[in-house]
C-alpha cells in the first residue's frame, strides 16, 4: 500500500470517463471518476474521495465552491493516496464517446 501523501494540491482531480465493462454474459457502458482516492482528516476519519467541481448554476443556496466528496467546503483534508487495484484485476476496455454512440 502507498504512504500518505499530505500534499492536498498535489491530489489528482480526475475526470469522468464512459467505459466498457463486463457485465456476466454481456457488456454495459458505464461512467466512472478516475482516479478514486483514499482521503483522510484529521486522524479521526479516512473515507474513498473524488473531486467535486464547484457548483455555479441553479438557486443560490445550492451553489457551492469545490470539494471533495465527503467533506464540506470549508474542510480541508490532511492526506490522499491512490485506491489500490486488486491483485487479479482485469483492465476495463475504454472507449471514447462517439464509439460508445455506435
Amino acid at each position: 500500500m502507498s504512504e500518505w501523501n499530505y500534499d492536498m494540491d498535489a491530489a489528482p482531480r480526475g475526470r469522468y470517463v464512459m467505459k466498457i465493462v463486463s457485465a456476466s454474459k454481456s457488456k454495459a457502458k458505464m461512467q466512472v471518476h478516475e482516479p478514486e482516492l483514499i482521503i483522510a482528516t484529521d486522524g479521526t476519519m479516512v473515507t474513498l474521495s473524488r473531486w467535486l467541481p464547484p457548483i455555479t448554476t441553479g438557486p443560490v443556496g445550492r451553489r457551492r465552491g469545490s470539494r471533495w466528496t465527503m467533506f464540506a467546503t470549508w474542510q480541508t483534508p490532511l492526506a490522499w493516496m491512490p485506491w489500490p487495484k486488486a491483485p487479479n484485476e482485469k483492465p476495463i476496455e475504454e472507449k471514447s464517446a462517439d464509439e460508445l454512440s455506435e
